[in-house]
């Protein structure tokens, strides 16, 4: 399965993928301002777009994303 974390370079949204990643789950990492520090860890086994929430055209753009990449 795949799945869209939003803020996710966040606090948060980072620890999630995290998790996700272990059970062997495609994450995208959907964020305003991607702060790469916090997930430079698994920064290779997650995509990341820069988007924001309350745009509509950036929200759809990364749901696309994600329906590409689903198995």
């Amino acid at each position: 399965m795949s799945f869209l974390i939003t803020g996710g370079t966040g606090f948060i949204g980072s620890y999630l993928a995290r998790e996700l990643i272990k059970k062997n789950e495609k994450v995208i990492l959907f964020d305003l301002m991607p702060d790469l520090n916090m997930i430079r860890d698994i920064k290779d086994q997650v995509i990341i777009l820069k988007g924001d929430i309350t745009d509509f055209s950036d929200v759809a753009e990364a749901i696309k994303t994600l329906s590409l990449i689903h198995i």
